[in-house]
């Protein structure tokens, strides 16, 4: 066996083993994928081991081929007991396990230890085989096993106990099963004579979240192992067996990878050249090998069983059985909500730049940084500048969520919306925590919106606490997290909030960057979003909204009307208007009709307050408009007092919230 292809989470278990660090290990996360067997080139032509296999068998086969492990005992709590071995011809055997026999056979074991370890093995399983398929009780099983463990001779084998699902076997419930499981292993992670022994006890967990923390501490002396999700090279290998045909119609984004091997000269298809030389049926198999090359890259986060989904889709949903952008983006979309239960939802139809009407000065600072995310993902040092998190602040309607769109549009990456974390179950908040930040990692780069931040998130709690400190781990997990180094530059945390006042002040430092994004006060704004309103690519282009040209020549005076209003409220209008009318041309007349009707809902007190509680939590003033005509008259007062001169300061902006509060002046 070619050593340098054993995965690296093995070397590190046999290491760790042998060096004593641990008998008891956690394999986690990755568990239920499939994986490629360790192959060395004299058996790149065996297909059984070129295909993956599943996880599980690919660990009871390395415990006895490369570890030479045995016996191999596999519990699961919906399965019964079984020995795992392989006989003198090298094959792969199973056999149930009669557990009133067990305890029998270990003390026999020694009657026949001089035999070759295959034969022990064989006879040891003859002699505790059993029909019965039905579960054993865990408590009845992990005892046997203990004596298995502790007075083993590693002169004469060396046992592997596998628990499976050893989050439902560990975690208490109301079984006191379960809390024997967890203090006997426990127990046996901190035992003497296991330490001393050869013999070992794997747990296998998809979610290391969902496992007791007595059993995940550092002094627990059990040690985890973490097994990964594919990595490009493997998903590369998985679609190069499948030879699933792809077919890519349109722009993949600024993704570029450098030709294959002898494609410098293979054009895209339909490029409608022919090259000299290139037959047909060897162009078609450059291209394809080419497009698996950017699936590969497009598919990070995909585990090989969720490629194996979408190979399988494609033969029923696909153009012609192939693998589209479409079905990719249908899938993707799909499985992220899955994984996290709808936690993360990835936004797919992302809106541009060019559909913003005004708040220059906040497309140009996130413009720079998506231009700073494409030249990260050529060279990590470009991605120190890049902030690990944005603030969007200001009243409802003003454009927060469409700007995190166009940045991330503009980056050409993913982007997802974060739910609310917090359940009322306790436990079920951490787990879901834990999936959500495991799945952010695995689609790095990505821009991760969260709406509503200061209530979506959790606060610190000070004084009592009656959700058993849930929402202080909560808080406590995200907070590391956004403040993680290492995840800058891949992983940007995008807020929207109306009220940042309310943000605990440990999120709120998490932000880089706390912008303010405000109603369009100016009449110049206002009518930046009427003409990116009937644009033919802009936000409402697929309504096909066209205005008819005296309505394009009086826009302003059409502005003028839509005075107080937000950016939301104008489409409303605008919407509203095209209804009422079956002409191809949107009118003046319907337009001033539809104006007239409307009847806004804000309260101008509240919008103020919102808008001063957030220029009073901007970081620096350029993330804030600066000119007169930005502000109505009873705020700009205020506003340049804050931001003039050397010395920057809030006094202003409270004295002005005080007026608000109050009543009092323009507020009267």
């Amino acid at each position: 066996m070619n050593q340098a292809n054993l995965p690296e989470w093995w070397e590190k278990l046999i290491k760790q083993h042998q060096q004593g660090v641990g008998r008891v290990f956690i394999l986690h996360e990755n568990v239920n994928d499939l994986v490629y067997y360790p192959s060395g080139e004299a058996e790149q032509t065996d297909m059984y081991r070129l295909r993956p296999h599943p996880f599980r068998e690919m660990l009871q086969h390395l415990l006895a081929v490369e570890g030479n492990f045995g016996p191999i005992f596999y519990y699961s709590p919906t399965r019964a007991l079984y020995q795992f071995y392989l006989d003198q011809n090298g094959i792969h055997r199973q056999v149930n396990i009669n557990e009133k026999k067990l305890g029998e056979a270990i003390k026999n074991l020694p009657a026949y230890v001089t035999s070759p370890l295959t034969v022990v093995w064989e006879n040891f399983a003859k002699e505790v085989q059993t029909a019965n398929r039905a579960p054993q009780r865990l408590d009845h099983i992990l005892p046997q096993m203990e004596e298995f463990l502790e007075k083993g001779d590693p002169d004469y084998f060396r046992m592997v106990l596998i628990l499976d699902f050893f989050e439902k076997i560990t975690t208490a419930q109301d079984d006191q099963s379960n809390y024997m499981a967890e203090e006997i292993i426990r127990r046996w992670a901190l035992s003497e004579l296991l330490k001393k022994s050869q013999n070992m006890v794997i747990g296998l967990t998809n979610v290391l979240g969902e496992l007791p923390t007595l059993l995940t501490k550092s002094d627990s002396q059990i040690q985890l192992i973490n097994i990964p999700i594919p990595d490009k090279t493997l998903r590369l290998q998985f679609l190069n067996y499948w030879r699933v045909p792809l077919l890519f119609d349109q722009k993949l984004g600024p993704l570029e990878i450098a030709p294959l091997e002898g494609e410098e000269h293979v054009a895209e298809e339909g490029d409608g050249i022919e090259r000299e030389g290139q037959d047909s049926s060897n162009r078609e198999e450059m291209i394809q090998k080419r497009r698996r090359e950017i699936l590969a890259g497009l598919t990070k986060g995909f585990r090989l069983l969720n490629l194996e989904s979408i190979v399988r889709m494609a033969k029923v949903e696909g153009p012609n059985g192939m693998v589209d952008m479409n079905l990719y983006n249908k899938y993707k979309a799909q499985l992220i909500s899955d994984e996290t239960e709808k936690l993360l939802q990835e936004i797919t139809d992302k809106r541009g730049f060019e559909q913003i009407g005004g708040l220059q000065y906040a497309k140009d600072y996130l413009e720079k940084v998506a231009r700073d995310i494409m030249l990260a993902a050529k060279d990590k040092e470009k991605g120190r500048s890049i902030p690990k998190g944005i603030l969007l602040a200001g009243p409802p309607g003003t454009g927060k969520t469409i700007l995190a769109e166009a940045l991330a549009s503009k980056a050409a990456i993913t982007l997802v919306r974060l739910g609310n974390i917090q359940e009322g179950l306790v436990g079920a908040s951490e787990r879901n925590m834990t999936r959500v930040l495991n799945l952010i990692k695995q689609l790095a780069p990505v821009v991760v919106f969260v709406d509503e931040i200061d209530q979506a998130l959790g606060r610190r709690v000070t004084g009592l606490e009656g959700d058993s400190g849930v929402n202080r781990r909560l808080f406590a997990m995200l907070l590391e997290f956004m403040g993680n180094d290492d995840n800058r530059g891949d992983v940007l945390w995008v807020g929207a909030s109306n009220r940042p006042d309310l943000l605990d002040a440990a999120h709120l430092s998490r932000f880089d960057a706390v912008m303010a994004i405000l109603p369009p006060y100016s009449l110049e704004e206002r009518k930046m979003i009427l003409d990116v309103l009937e644009e033919k690519e802009g936000r409402l282009g697929k309504m096909g909204i066209k205005y008819s040209e005296e309505l394009r020549n009086n826009l302003k005076l059409v502005a003028e009307k839509l005075e107080g209003l937000s950016g939301r409220d104008i489409e409303t209008i605008v919407r509203r208007a095209a209804d009422m009318t079956d002409k191809a041309d949107l009118s003046l007349s319907i337009i001033n009709t539809a104006i007239d009707l409307y009847k806004p809902n804000a309260d101008q007190h509240a919008i103020d307050t919102m808008t001063i509680h957030t220029l009073m939590k901007v970081n620096f003033i350029d993330m804030m408009p600066r000119e007169e005509k930005a502000y109505p008259p009873r705020l700009w007062k205020y506003v340049t007092q804050a931001i003039s001169g050397g010395k920057k300061s809030n006094r202003p902006l409270e004295e002005c919230l005080k007026q608000i509060e109050n009543r009092e002046g323009d507020w009267a």
